[in-house]
C-alpha cells in the first residue's frame, strides 16, 4: 500500500472542488496580510469544515472530491505502467484506487483581500 498527498481545494464562494495544480499555485502564492481575529479565524474554519464533513460525509465515494481522487488514481495506474513498459518489466497486476474517505492532513483557509 502506498499513500501520498493530494493538495486540493474548495472555493466555497463559487461552490467548486480546485485540483492539484490550483491548489499548488494558489498556497505558492498565498501571503498573510493582516492579523484575523481570533472569533473570525474559528468561524472561516468552523465554515470551511462544515463543507469538508458534508463531502466526506457520504459512504460511498461521489461528487467532485470522489472525481478528483479518481483522477489522481488513473494518473498513477498510467504512470506505473508506462515505467514498466519502458523497463520493459512484465505487468502483473496492478490496483490503484482512493481510499474512502480521504485523510484530511491539514486546513488552510485563504480568505480573499477586500480592496
Amino acid at each position: 500500500m502506498l499513500e501520498e498527498v493530494l493538495p486540493l481545494g474548495c472555493d466555497l464562494f463559487a461552490e467548486r472542488w480546485v485540483g492539484p495544480s490550483e491548489a499548488r499555485r494558489l498556497l505558492d502564492a498565498a501571503r498573510p496580510e493582516e492579523a484575523i481575529p481570533l472569533g473570525e479565524r474559528r468561524d472561516l474554519a468552523d465554515w470551511a469544515l462544515a463543507a469538508l464533513r458534508e463531502a466526506l460525509g457520504a459512504p460511498e465515494p461521489s461528487g467532485p472530491l470522489a472525481a478528483q481522487l479518481a483522477a489522481r488514481a488513473d494518473e498513477l495506474r498510467e504512470a506505473h505502467r508506462r515505467v514498466r513498459a519502458a523497463a520493459a518489466a512484465p505487468r502483473r497486476g496492478l490496483a490503484v484506487e482512493p481510499l474512502w474517505p480521504p485523510d484530511l492532513l491539514a486546513l488552510l483557509v485563504l480568505q480573499p483581500r477586500l480592496r
